[in-house]
C-alpha cells in the first residue's frame, strides 16, 4: 500500500482535535473513562483566516457571463450577494424569511 503525504491546514487540525476532545468528554460522561481526559488537554488555537470576496465589478462580470447551467449561476450569485454558505442554506427555514412590502428580510443566525 502506498502512503501519500497530505498536509492539512491548522484550522482543520484544530477542528479535528476539538471533535476528538468532545469524544473523550462524552466517553467520560458515559462512564467509559474514569478521568475526564478532555479537561486535561489543551486545545489547538485556530488561526485567523482571511475571507475572500468578489468586488462589485467582478459580480457584474459574473452576472453578465453566459452559463449553460442557469441554476448554478443563480446559486453562485445568491451566495456571493448574501454571504451565506451552502450549509446555511440547507439549515434555513421559510419562517426565517420575512417579506415586508417589496423587500424580503432574512432573520438567520450563522
Amino acid at each position: 500500500m502506498l502512503a501519500t503525504k497530505v498536509t492539512i491546514f491548522s484550522n482543520t487540525t484544530a477542528t479535528y482535535f476539538s471533535i476528538f476532545k468532545a469524544g473523550l468528554k462524552q466517553a467520560f460522561i458515559d462512564g467509559y473513562l474514569t478521568v475526564d481526559l478532555s479537561a486535561k488537554i489543551k486545545g489547538i488555537q485556530e488561526q485567523e483566516t482571511r475571507r475572500e470576496f468578489l468586488t462589485v465589478e467582478e459580480l457584474n462580470t459574473l452576472a453578465a457571463t453566459p452559463c449553460e447551467q442557469d441554476t448554478m449561476k443563480r446559486v453562485a450569485l445568491f451566495f456571493a450577494l448574501t454571504g451565506l454558505r451552502h450549509c446555511d442554506i440547507q439549515k434555513m427555514r421559510w419562517k426565517e424569511i420575512q417579506i415586508g412590502g417589496e423587500q424580503a428580510h432574512l432573520n438567520f443566525t450563522q
